[in-house]
């Protein structure tokens, strides 16, 4: 609040202002998604009305530039550009963020389906489980969240394929495969 206070005395060209109030907003979009970016930017729009209402000096309406001749009309179109950009940059967000967990299931359906082929030689699946351990708490104590000591740990998990591959342990026949039921 302190923060803003001293922008709008030090800022006299109220664009220049409407647009700062933005950045919390494109931020909150960018970290947390739609639900926080539409809260931010009812927030920054309401702190906007009661700061018009109780300073009418601050966002007088411009006598260039303007295509609004009352600033609650330059205001009122602000605050719908605002909402509409944390709706569209929550969006995005809340897009990328499903096909991230979709494509993190996609590789722990490919861990499953490794785990059935090293599951076969016991010396592999214990070094993998150690090695998938000692990652995990290194991430760990590298102040890792959560979700990237999940991804490191796992990623452990396959480390040696290429040397299963060269060492004939990774080999897939159609007979190693379960067979599949033809449907007619």
């Amino acid at each position: 609040m302190v923060i803003s206070l001293i922008i709008n005395y030090l800022i006299t060209a109220q664009h220049l202002l409407l647009g700062l109030y933005t950045l919390p907003t494109i931020f909150s979009a960018y970290y947390f998604g739609k639900r926080h970016a539409m809260l931010t930017a009812l927030a920054s729009l309401s702190l906007v009305v009661l700061l018009a209402y109780f300073n009418p000096k601050l966002f007088k309406v411009m006598k260039t530039g303007s295509c609004f001749k009352d600033r609650w009309c330059d205001i009122t179109a602000w605050g719908g550009i605002l909402v509409l950009t944390a709706y569209a940059m929550g969006s995005l967000y809340e897009r990328h963020d499903k096909r991230l967990r979709e494509l993190r299931q996609a590789y722990h359906g490919v861990l499953h389906i490794l785990r059935y082929f090293v599951s076969k030689d016991k010396y592999t699946e214990n070094h993998s489980y150690r090695v998938s351990i000692y990652a995990a708490e290194i991430a760990s104590h590298m102040g890792l969240s959560e979700e990237q000591i999940e991804d490191v740990r796992a990623a452990s998990l396959i480390h040696d394929i290429a040397s299963w591959r060269l060492a004939g342990k990774f080999s897939i026949r159609r007979n190693a495969l379960p067979a599949k039921s033809s449907r007619k």
